[in-house]
């Protein structure tokens, strides 16, 4: 029995005594002979691994002076995200036919280690030894397997936040992190177009393989991580994708067209428009998931489905300010069809206003997006003195003629729309004054000026991404506050003395019953 233990004894010195070799990332897309070596050594490594039996795979992946978890740690880390089906169709990342049959040989053998330590497929209690499983881990794990493996990796993930509680507390501040990350990027790249005559194709490439990593690694969160969603949404990650948009995918495409003429810009291109689709799908499956599936959820509950519109009409509102990513989101989703998710609810009857607000405004991006050069952005219609006076009689008085002119332009001159907008009191902020979250920035003196974008002014974004406020708007001491049937009464003496006023206008300008403003 002595010399049974001592030889078990020996044998465990001796695997744990092994030495792996740590994986590297192909350094071009050319087959090199070091790196085809170095694979075939590491395959040979994973294949000794799986074959041994359940104790000493267990106890080798656990003790942490053995070598072998470093072995897949190094994968997980080091291997490029560009293998997956999606990236290899774009075809900005086409290696040499030896370098994808070796590296999806080592894939492979890697995901097989990882599913056998998480006990997924087997019954063994020696899995719940290794605690080596971190966020960071899984994210890897969910980029590098989901696409192909979608419901092993699911249960993978789901199985070590269920045995680690932590995970989960570790997963909200990882995502504090990557907002964190998010304005890095974006002050690298200002510092990378700053020098816009010079090419830096390291700092670019840099760049751009830190963006797909961080848009497919968030992809494949929110599909593999329970209620991720609702964390982004709660941690503010959704509020912080149209800045990132802005401050580093657009500036980086400027970059890259500047310097067409360079035959080395194509791979540079195709991470680029990558991006910008991850992106885009992205922000739209956090909106999904946290306003129409939320909304499907609670469509009996009327105080829950309008604080959900709530937020996400001021979501789209606050979207106008950065153009480059509203436009492009328009693009690809049109709000008019998104709109329609929600006319099956009651609640969206109390949104007129910013429906035809928000309706309004992304058609105008949905024009000026298009190529074709005779498709003008229509004119907004000045505001005449006569329409201000005319609403005047109407509304408070606590709205000034200022107000009243910048709610005429914003709702195309249509006058009745600006009295029930006023009356409502659901634009709290125009009323006010110049609202910062509209499309069109102002300074102190309400003057016009460019819009613009900046990641790194957290509390302004923090502003303009903050809940829509409902509540009535008391205004000056001296007005009171209308009831709803005072608020109805007004808005019909307003619609029949505008109506008297056209037929007034129409008798006074036509001597014939024939109306010929419509001819050709």
């Amino acid at each position: 029995m002595a010399a049974a233990g001592k030889a078990t004894s020996d044998r465990s010195q001796d695997l744990l005594a092994k030495t792996f070799l740590m994986y590297k990332a192909p350094l071009s897309k050319k087959a090199e002979a070091s790196w085809l070596l170095r694979t075939e050594t590491l395959v040979a490594d994973c294949e000794w691994l799986l074959s041994l039996d359940s104790r000493s795979f267990f106890s080798l992946l656990s003790d942490p002076s053995a070598a072998a978890w470093d072995m897949v740690d190094s994968y997980l880390k080091n291997c490029p995200r560009f293998y997956e089906r999606p990236a290899m169709e774009i075809s900005f990342f086409n290696p040499d036919p030896l370098v994808s049959n070796s590296q999806r040989t080592v894939h492979r053998l890697i995901f097989l280690i990882l599913l056998r330590a998480a006990g997924i497929g087997v019954q063994d209690d020696l899995c719940t030894e290794i605690q080596r499983v971190d966020v960071p881990l899984l994210c890897d794990v969910c980029v590098l397997f989901g696409q192909e493996n979608e419901e092993l990796v699911k249960t993978l993930v789901c199985g070590a936040l269920d045995a680690q509680p932590p995970l989960v507390a570790q997963f909200i501040e990882f995502t504090r992190q990557v907002q964190c990350l998010m304005s890095e990027c974006g002050r690298a790249t200002a510092k990378l177009v700053e020098n816009h005559a010079c090419y830096d194709a390291r700092a670019l490439a840099s760049i751009l393989n830190f963006l797909v990593d961080l848009v497919v690694t968030l992809t494949r969160m929110l599909i593999f991580f329970p209620n991720a969603a609702f964390i982004f949404e709660h941690q503010g990650l959704a509020v912080s994708v149209p800045p990132l948009y802005c401050d580093a995918v657009c500036p980086l495409c400027d970059y890259v067209n500047g310097f067409g003429g360079r035959t080395d810009i194509a791979e540079s291109k195709g991470k680029l428009l990558y991006i910008r689709k991850l992106l885009l799908d992205f922000f739209n499956s956090l909106i999904n998931s946290n306003v129409f599936e939320r909304l499907a959820a609670f469509r009996s509950d009327a105080d829950a489905s309008r604080e959900i519109m709530a937020n996400y009409f001021n979501l789209m509102r606050a979207l106008l300010r950065f153009e480059g990513f509203a436009a492009d989101y328009e693009f690809e989703y049109p709000f008019a069809k998104e709109l329609e998710k929600l006319f099956g609810d009651n609640s969206v009857s109390c949104f007129d206003h910013e429906v035809a607000y928000l309706t309004d405004q992304f058609s105008l991006l949905g024009v000026s997006s298009q190529s074709a050069p005779s498709e003008a952005v229509p004119s907004t219609p000045a505001s005449s003195p006569s329409a201000i006076g005319r609403i005047r009689e109407f509304v408070p008085s606590y709205v000034t003629d200022k107000q009243i002119e910048e709610l005429l332009k914003r709702f195309d001159g249509s006058e009745e729309r600006v009295v029930n907008a006023i009356m409502d009191n659901c634009f709290e902020d125009e009323v006010a004054g110049p609202s910062t979250s509209s499309g069109v920035a102002h300074d102190a003196a309400g003057n016009a000026k460019a819009a613009h974008s900046s990641a790194a002014n957290d509390e302004e974004v923090e502003q303009i991404y903050e809940p829509l406020r409902t509540g009535k708007k008391r205004g000056a001491a001296q007005d009171v506050v209308r009831t709803k049937a005072e608020v109805d009464m007004l808005k019909g003496f307003y619609t029949n003395y505008v109506q008297t006023l056209d037929v007034e206008d129409a008798k006074a300008e036509y001597s014939d019953e024939y109306d010929d403003t419509y001819e050709d």
